[in-house]
């Protein structure tokens, strides 16, 4: 049972919301039938052994004793009885997040709806109104204008419904709303999508078929929006060919400057445009970048920027130690390693994340041997395998083993035989030019100067190429 899907989404549950189902299937609303009582008595078979799950507790047979004790066994009763909780499960999450929605807008919303649907026009009105103004007032994002947007469809399908023939349904201000949304909307996909072709170096990602600067005619939306505004002029500053240092200082002016009209997830998704700024420029070779991007993982850490749903996402986990050992925080990357590894969002179950960034730490160290012994067979995925395999390609190459040319081999056929499959074409260009370079500076020999400046000049040559950066340093040391 530990690798269900119904134990997977139990497990991603908090502590209240384990008790709060079990409080759901205990109601007849709920839960009835024939089949009640087992799924409640399964449920608390299962919640029992929260949070850990262990999976001894809940092998199939014995939780099957335990719900059915000294009863004949039933081919596929228990399956059947974790597949009808498993239905109940999925109504409890969405039932049980629109409860805990009640005071919000889209709630107000879904009941002003329903006003106008039933006719109730004082009501209606009243329930507009006031969440006119509670939507007006909120900070920037782009829920408020999309709440707008549907608040200006509400008073045109209510003008509809009952039209009088002495206004204008309403159409002026929906169709505003509709162009400040989609403007708003169309700028921040074409910023994702810029960020993305110039981090991955792919050529392939969609054409948006619209002009790469708003029509003439809607510039003046750019005075009506913050939001607008502030997406516009981030995605002027990264569309440039050549990223400069100056646009990441305009940005963080920016970003100090209107911070505080902005909505906690907006900020947060500013900022990580802001990261992601630093990173394509340390991508350039412009390495002194990353003091900076260090300080500002730090202090978006500190205001919760990385946190989703009371977990740190795995890829900042991996991320934020990859620039702290870049700037020569070994202490700081250490001590986030110990301190986050048991708050990833999703749980880590095989230990994966912490075992990367604990090989990455202990590659920092020097302690090569040591590194090798903790990364990772197995990966959640190709490209988390071979983000493994390069660390252990360092290690080896920092031994001057014998064995580097070997694992230099198998990881070419990984990426020829296996990558293919689930890893991006750049990517797989990227990883190979990685082993190409690696094999050049292992046959190269210490206090070559000429040799190591060629390298250089091939390293800096390359296009696309992992670990850009460490290759630089380890072809420097061989001058």
């Amino acid at each position: 049972m530990r690798h269900t899907y119904l134990l997977e989404i139990i497990s991603a549950l908090s502590s209240e919301e384990l008790q709060q189902f079990q409080l759901f299937l205990e109601s007849p609303y709920f839960n009835s039938g024939a089949q009640s009582s087992d799924l409640l008595n399964l449920y608390k078979i299962i919640k029992s052994t929260a949070p850990d799950f262990d999976e001894q507790k809940l092998i199939k047979e014995i939780v099957y004793q335990q719900l059915f004790p000294n009863a004949k066994h039933i081919d596929g009763k228990l399956e059947k009885l974790m597949a009808e909780l498993n239905k109940l499960l999925r109504t409890f999450c969405v039932v049980n997040d629109a409860a805990s929605d009640i005071q919000s807008v889209q709630f107000s919303l879904k009941w002003t709806s329903w006003l106008r649907e039933r006719g109730l026009k004082t009501r209606f009105d009243q329930s507009f109104s006031k969440l006119s103004k509670d939507v007006t007032s909120q900070k920037e994002s782009l829920s408020k204008y999309e709440m707008l947007l549907k608040l200006a469809e509400e008073k045109h399908l209510w003008e509809t419904s009952y039209n009088y023939l002495n206004g204008n349904l309403n159409i002026p201000e929906f169709q505003r709303q509709l162009k400040l949304f989609y403007q708003i909307r169309i700028t921040d996909l074409k910023l994702r999508s810029i960020i993305q072709q110039k981090a991955t170096k792919s050529d392939s990602l969609p054409d948006f078929n619209v002009a790469d600067n708003i029509p003439e005619e809607d510039t003046y939306l750019l005075k009506e929006s913050i939001l607008l505004e502030m997406t516009h002029k981030i995605h002027q500053l990264l569309k440039e060919q050549k990223l400069k240092m100056t646009g990441v200082e305009e940005m963080m002016e920016m970003l100090e400057k209107r911070g505080e009209e902005l909505e906690f997830e907006t900020l947060s998704l500013y900022y990580s445009h802001l990261r992601n700024f630093c990173t394509l420029l340390g991508d350039q070779g412009n390495t002194e970048i990353l003091p900076l991007l260090h300080s500002i993982n730090k202090s978006n850490l500190e205001k919760g920027f990385f946190h989703s749903h009371g977990g740190l996402r795995f890829n900042a986990y991996l991320g934020l130690i990859q620039v702290a050992l870049s700037t020569g925080e070994l202490e700081w990357a250490k001590k986030f390693t110990e301190e986050y590894k048991d708050n990833i969002l999703g749980g880590d179950e095989d230990q994966f994340y912490y075992r990367i960034n604990k090989a990455n730490c202990l590659l920092a160290e020097k302690k090569f041997n040591d590194c090798l012994d903790y990364i990772p067979d197995t990966a959640p995925s190709s490209f988390y395998q071979l983000f493994a395999k390069r660390i252990e390609l360092k290690a080896y190459y920092e031994l001057r083993s014998d064995l580097l040319p070997y694992k230099i081999d198998s990881f070419r056929k990984f990426v020829e035989r296996t990558a293919p499959k689930s890893v991006a074409d750049n990517l797989q260009a990227m990883n190979m030019a990685f082993a190409q370079i690696l094999n050049q500076l292992f046959q190269t020999p210490f206090k070559d100067p000429k040799r190591s400046a060629k390298l250089l000049e091939r390293i800096e040559g390359k296009k696309i190429i992992c670990d850009r950066n460490w290759l630089i340093e380890k072809a420097k040391e061989l001058a």
